[in-house]
């Protein structure tokens, strides 16, 4: 079995499903530090997408699920080593509503915004969470409460994470996947904040839709 190093490139998040719609929120990550020895990479993805659970050791899940409806389910947390080599998906099934208010629309979502140290446009992630509940939002603007909800998150979303039982440190990035050649170049993310308004989406679903 291949091992985890330090450098490696992990996709992690939520998959969702709302009024028949599969919906993803993803984020990037790169392992900084491995403490505990050796560790297999598909005990790693597992131990990575339990930490997305609610209690686990990313406390993302607590913030996710307060900015996205109860009309969706967050069906299951993934993650999956993507570079130098890609490993298989490990899941960690949730299968709970959000915890917002209902919605009407699965393609309305609020937008987080995310940070590095050096500036230009390549150095910020606009990432957007999910279904919002529909009282969330006037005329496409956020209530204050609810972006104080975005911002929790994205907070958290900027905030290195620990795995304790598989001793593996990891930072949040942005990852330049189209940077040729074969160095693995990436920004860690510093800061993250919301956007006033509201996204509707059009783009990254899979399903038959509404």
């Amino acid at each position: 079995m291949a091992n985890v190093a330090v450098g490696d490139i992990v996709n992690c998040g939520y998959s969702l499903t709302c009024f028949g719609q599969r919906l993803l929120f993803s984020l990037m990550y790169r392992v900084d530090e491995i403490t505990a020895g050796p560790i297999d990479t598909t005990e790693f993805s597992l131990a990575m997408a339990q930490s997305l659970k609610l209690g686990g050791d990313s406390a993302v899940y607590e913030e996710y699920q307060n900015v996205i409806s109860s009309s969706a389910n967050i069906d299951y947390s993934f993650a999956q080593i993507v570079k130098p080599v890609r490993y298989r998906q490990q899941r960690a099934t949730i299968n709970l509503a959000g915890a917002g208010s209902v919605t009407n629309v699965s393609n309305v979502n609020a937008v987080m915004t995310r940070i590095t140290e050096r500036s230009g446009r390549d150095q910020l992630s606009n990432n957007h969470p999910g279904p919002i509940p529909a009282d969330a939002s006037t005329q496409g603007s956020l209530s204050n409460v609810f972006k104080a909800e975005v911002g929790d998150l994205a907070a958290i979303c900027a905030t290195p994470i620990t795995l304790s039982g598989v001793g593996v440190v990891l930072v949040p990035i942005i990852w330049h996947r189209n940077v040729p050649g074969p160095t693995l170049f990436y920004d860690d993310i510093v800061d993250g904040f919301p956007q006033p308004t509201t996204r509707v989406m059009t783009r990254r679903t899979v399903g038959r839709g509404e």
